[in-house]
């Protein structure tokens, strides 16, 4: 019979702490649960809890850790916790210690019970009766379990908690998602660089839907309508279309030419948006419209949330677009995303001011709207929330925990700069932070729903965040170079899709305001139509310098030579995996003379083409100049 020195009058003892667990000098181990999460739970973020995340419930009955034990003497069991009760179990699940429901809101530690050496099998598990759903304004959870000598001292446990993560507590003032690389040393001349293509090493990956695009300008229907701007529209090629106007597509249209609303009504004008999707109808295999916010009778209070007492009218008004496209108007639309950059006010802030998140209220908005969409049209795809800050993994994850039924793709932003006197170096390797944002984002999603496929867009990047700054940059040829490394970037970091900041306007547009194409338009053109297929190894022996990535594209054998530098390269081209006849390539070079189609033959490639400075270079293989190598 098991030893019941358990204390069923245990010891409840209240201690707030902001910090959290170092190792101490006693014989103590603990057990921070997040960090192994088992089925129907979620990790939360939470400033006072141990390493800044605590883990709770999603059902009830469940098993929120199990605890290894390996003692030879007496030991006793600590848990911290808040909101409902929890039960000690053994390995074979039967009952040693109940605690009741801690009510204060505040973490509190609790014993769980003194146990003997010899008692228990190999382990102990910490169980929930029942979900945190709704238990208390402040979710119920567990923080942290403590393995202890009997009579440990209340100090010691306070010693085992460890502090939140710095990403968990604080945001730069800026909005600036990526940092830099490490620096590189500075090139000092021009260079000779060996790059390498085999044909018969898929990379696993596909290029596709990675090169899109936002529409911004386009929700004015005279801009959607002009022939120039769909021209336009149509040779850069973008695959997704993202609509995204988020102060102007919600605004009074007497007030506002970007308005798709009736606000005398307060619903939707169909009028209006037909005149600004049917001009670019058929240009794009697939849509994205986003609702980015609310209408401002929703936000009385012009706190920047969505007032309580209108969830569900804000659901209503999602699902009544929904009905307007795809019924009503039988448009077909694939894609809709609640939210943009929401977490301005759901996390951002509250991080800011060391105040609780909100991460849950968005959340539940998000899955009202999802509901009520799916209801009106169930093949649509849902997602967001086209979070600002993608380098703030935690908070996506846990958005993306709650949303998990009802999330098909999970959307973020990331912006290069705010300040136009960087260096064009430290701006091209920030694609490469990205990239490495990107793969960490694409693992978490990967973790948490291992047998579906949550789909990760980033929609929304270019060189510099605020228009405030015109980063002239991104309307020349670097901005191209910069456009044409992020694609890269996308396509081996597993990114589904991928849009650029913006088609058109005076500072970020891929076109001017005029409707003249920029530089950066040609890379979208030519990724779109000449780099789409299975990506094959290729590898540059100064990839500082010139970045290759080549695909097996439908018409043949095309790849992209990317030159990052501030000085003229010559590129040495090795291909292998297929035997070539010494067939002319043809090669498309975007720099700052412009743009510029050449010839050359494979074996002039293989001694070497000089790429000029900032230039990105495109290279066409036809399909019938190979054969599988022997």
């Amino acid at each position: 019979m098991k030893q019941n020195s358990i204390r069923r009058n245990f010891v409840l003892l209240l201690f707030t702490f902001s910090a959290c667990c170092a190792s101490t000098g006693q014989d103590l181990s603990s057990v921070e649960p997040e960090g192994t999460p088992t089925g129907f739970t979620r990790v939360l973020l939470d400033t006072d809890a141990s390493s800044g995340q605590y883990i709770a419930a999603t059902a009830d009955g469940t098993t929120l850790t199990q605890i290894p034990i390996n003692r030879d003497e007496p030991f006793e069991v600590w848990v911290r916790y808040r909101g409902l009760p929890l039960v000690l179990n053994d390995s074979a699940g039967m009952q040693l210690s109940r605690i009741a429901a801690n009510e204060s809101g505040e973490w509190q530690w609790a014993s769980m019970g003194e146990y003997q050496s010899g008692d228990n099998q190999d382990f102990l598990e910490v169980f929930s009766p029942f979900s945190d759903r709704g238990a208390s304004e402040k979710p119920s959870g567990l923080d942290l379990v403590v393995v202890a000598d009997v009579g440990t001292k209340l100090s010691s446990l306070e010693s085992s908690i460890q502090p939140a993560d710095k990403e968990s507590l604080t945001v730069p003032d800026a909005d600036v998602v990526l940092q830099s690389e490490t620096a590189l040393p500075s090139q000092s001349d021009s260079i000779d660089v060996e790059v390498s293509i085999d044909w018969s090493e898929p990379t696993g990956q596909v290029a596709d839907r990675q090169y899109s695009l936002n529409i911004f300008n386009g929700y004015d229907s005279s801009v959607a309508q002009n022939p120039q701007y769909i021209e336009n529209i149509a040779y850069m090629a973008a695959p997704v279309l993202r609509y995204h106007n988020m102060s102007g597509m919600l605004a009074d249209p007497s007030k506002n030419r970007f308005s798709w609303m009736d606000t005398a009504s307060r619903t939707w004008s169909a009028e209006r948006i037909a005149a600004a999707l049917d001009p670019l109808e058929g240009l794009s295999e697939e849509r994205v419209i986003t609702i980015g916010k609310w209408p401002s009778w929703m936000d009385l209070d012009k706190d920047g949330m969505l007032d309580a007492d209108q969830y569900e009218a804000f659901a209503q008004l999602c699902a009544d677009l929904v009905r307007i496209l795809n019924i009503e108007q039988q448009r077909g639309i694939q894609y809709f995303e609640i939210s943009n950059e929401r977490d301005m006010v759901y996390w951002l802030r509250q991080m800011k001011k060391g105040q609780p998140l909100q991460i849950d209220e968005l959340a539940e908005i998000y899955n009202l709207c999802v509901q009520a969409m799916k209801a009106v049209d169930p093949s649509i795809k849902i997602g967001g929330p086209a979070a600002c800050r993608g380098d703030l993994v935690q908070p996506l994850k846990q958005f993306a925990i709650l949303t998990m039924e009802n999330l098909d793709f999970l959307s973020y932003h990331a912006y290069a700069s705010g300040d136009a006197t960087e260096t064009d170096i430290n701006i091209y390797n920030r694609a490469g932070s990205l990239g490495k944002n990107l793969s960490t984002i694409r693992s978490m999603l990967n973790d948490i729903s291992p047998d579906r496929r949550i789909e990760l867009h980033l929609n929304e990047y270019n060189i510099c965040y605020t228009h405030r700054v015109r980063d002239e940059r991104m309307a020349t040829h670097k901005g191209g170079v910069f456009d044409a490394l992020v694609f890269v970037e996308l396509v081996e970091n597993g990114a589904d899709v991928g849009n650029a900041w913006n088609e058109c306007d005076g500072v970020y547009g891929k076109m001017g305001r005029d409707y003249t194409l920029r530089p950066p338009a040609h890379v979208f053109h030519f990724f779109n139509t000449g780099m789409t297929g299975p990506a094959v190894k290729s590898t540059s022996d100064h990839p500082d310098v010139i970045v290759p990535f080549a695909v097996l594209h439908e018409d043949g054998n095309h790849w992209v030579l990317i030159n990052r530098s501030s000085y003229a390269n010559n590129a040495r081209i090795e291909l292998k995996g297929r035997e070539f006849d010494d067939q002319n390539v043809r090669i498309f070079c975007l720099s700052e003379t412009g743009l510029k189609e050449m010839t050359h033959s494979l074996s002039e490639l293989a001694r070497g083409i000089d790429l000029p400075p900032d230039s990105v270079a495109f290279f066409f293989l036809p399909d019938d100049s190979n054969t599988e190598a022997q």
